[in-house]
């Protein structure tokens, strides 16, 4: 990509500048060593060898600088804007090379791909290859990509495969599983009506023992009734 630097809005400013990504390395309070890509502004006179940086954050003070520079940032969103769209074919696999292809690497960000590309580093394989000798060669951060890219190709050897036949096998085992105890529970809830008891020859069984126990009493009345002789 073209580097094209653009004047700042500031009057009188003689000053030249442009928005650029950079990868940054840092460490975590754990220790561990991490790379992010930030946006900068990278800012010079005309003509000078000297550069220095302001760090664009998402921020009262990013904005700032996006509106104090508002040239640079367009054109920045601009080239941002044409490199979205198909990734561009790893070198390795456009030079049908063995192995797995660096800009595959988590770990690594764009400018320390660049730089190692340059180096004759193309596959993870080569990084995980490296020899004491040469990470002194490479300089810092180079075992520490050497480890992680021994991680990485362990650990894309070793992901099982997916059996989607067992798994289907397994999913229809568990329906069937589910019917079984659906159907169960349906039967522990059948309620058995019981016909209500019939209390009808009860209550004839009372007034027959009722009326047997009348009729004396109605026979002393009528003799009672009668006149002496």
């Amino acid at each position: 990509m073209q580097e094209i630097w653009l004047p700042s809005n500031t009057p009188q400013s003689k000053a030249v500048g442009r928005f650029v990504d950079r990868d940054h390395e840092y460490t975590d309070r754990h220790g561990e060593k991490h790379i992010r890509t930030v946006t900068v502004l990278e800012h010079k006179f005309p003509g000078s060898q000297d550069v220095s940086t302001s760090l664009c954050k998402d921020n009262a003070d990013g904005q700032k600088l996006r509106k104090e520079w508002s040239q640079a940032w367009a054109l920045y969103e601009k080239q941002k804007a044409a490199a979205v769209g198909a990734p561009p074919v790893p070198t390795a696999t456009e030079y049908g090379i063995a192995g797995t292809p660096i800009e595959t690497a988590d770990f690594l960000g764009k400018d320390f791909i660049s730089r190692l590309k340059l180096m004759g580093f193309l596959t993870l394989e080569q990084l995980a290859d490296m020899s004491d000798a040469t990470c002194n060669n490479v300089g810092f951060g180079a075992r520490d990509w050497r480890k992680k890219a021994k991680q990485y190709l362990d650990g894309k050897s070793k992901a099982p495969a997916v059996d989607h036949g067992s798994a289907v096998a397994d999913l229809m085992r568990v329906v069937e599983e589910q019917k079984a105890m659906i159907a169960a529970l349906m039967a522990e809830r059948t309620v058995t009506v019981t016909a209500p008891a019939d209390d009808s020859r009860d209550m004839q069984v009372q007034d027959h023992i009722e009326r047997e126990a009348a009729k004396p009493r109605s026979r002393r009345k009528a003799a009672e009734a009668q006149p002496e002789a």
